[in-house]
C-alpha cells in the first residue's frame, strides 16, 4: 500500500507483523488473554474493558477502532445481521471513534450502520436491533432464522435443530426467498436460498444427487453425496455430537 503524498503528518500510522506503513505506531492484535501491540513482549495490555483504556493512554486518545464483527471478506459465502453485542460503550469515549469493516452490500452496510448509530447512543442492543429491522422493512419472519445468520459466534445446539424449529424456519425461508421484494432481499436471496437448502441437508439428507448438484460445489457436492452413500442419509437428529 502507498500512502498519499498530502497525507498530514500528524496521522500516525499503524503497521503490520512485516513494519509495512510505520510511523510509530504498531499494530494492535487480539492474542486471547491480551492484546499485542507491535514493538515488543513488553507492549502487552489484557483483554476487556481495561485494554482500550491502556491503549487510549498509550496513544493519547488518538484511536480509530475497526471493528469486524459484520466482516465477511474471510467467508464471503456468509452474512452476518445479527445485534451489535459484546462491544463496551466506553469504546466511544476512549476513541475518536468506530467504522465497521463493510459487507460491500449497500443496503445491508446501512442498515448495520444503522446498528452502530444505535450503539452509540447508548440503545439496547437487542432492541436497537429489532427496530432496525422495521425501520428497513425486513419482514418479521426474518426473526425465525435470524440466529443462523447472526454471528460468526453462532453454533447451533440441539434445540436449534428440532423438527418444529427447522418447519418454522423452512416456512419462514419460503416467505423471504419467494415472497419478500426489496433491496435487502435481493442483497441477502443467495444466504437465505442457502440456508434452506443446509436445512434441508439436515433435515432429510442428500440422496437426491441432482438436487445436491444444483445448490453445492462440485467438491461439496460429492463429500455429501459421499457421506450420504456410507451412512444412508446425511445426518440425524441421534448425531451424539451436537450439543445440546
Amino acid at each position: 500500500m502507498v500512502l498519499p503524498d498530502g497525507i498530514h503528518r500528524s496521522i500516525r500510522i499503524g503497521a503490520d507483523r512485516k513494519g509495512s506503513l510505520s510511523r510509530g505506531l504498531g499494530a494492535v492484535h487480539a492474542r486471547g488473554d491480551h492484546l499485542d501491540v507491535d514493538g515488543g513482549p513488553h507492549h502487552r495490555a489484557p483483554a476487556g474493558s481495561a485494554s482500550l483504556a491502556w491503549l487510549s493512554r498509550r496513544f493519547g486518545g488518538n484511536l480509530v477502532a475497526w471493528d469486524n464483527l459484520y466482516a465477511d471478506d474471510y467467508c464471503p459465502t456468509k452474512i452476518f445481521l445479527g445485534p451489535y453485542l459484546g462491544r463496551t460503550r466506553e469504546a466511544w469515549t476512549l476513541t475518536r471513534g468506530i467504522l465497521l469493516n463493510p459487507t460491500g452490500l449497500p443496503a445491508t452496510d446501512r442498515l448495520l450502520l444503522d446498528l452502530l448509530a444505535a450503539h452509540a447512543r447508548g440503545e439496547p442492543a437487542k432492541k436497537a436491533w429489532k427496530a432496525c429491522l422495521i425501520r428497513h422493512d425486513v419482514p418479521g419472519e426474518f426473526l425465525a432464522v435470524a440466529p443462523f445468520l447472526d454471528s460468526p459466534f453462532f453454533h447451533p445446539v440441539r434445540k436449534d435443530l428440532s423438527a418444529r424449529r427447522i418447519a418454522a424456519m423452512r416456512k419462514a425461508l419460503k416467505f423471504l426467498i419467494w415472497d419478500w421484494k426489496g433491496v435487502l432481499h435481493q442483497e441477502w436471496y443467495p444466504f437465505l436460498f442457502m440456508l434452506d437448502a443446509d436445512l434441508k441437508a439436515w433435515e432429510s439428507g442428500c440422496k437426491e444427487e441432482e438436487w445436491v448438484r444444483k445448490r453445492y460445489s462440485p467438491l461439496l457436492a460429492r463429500m455429501l453425496r459421499s457421506a450420504a452413500d456410507r451412512s444412508g442419509s446425511f445426518v440425524t437428529f441421534a448425531d451424539p455430537t451436537l450439543p445440546e
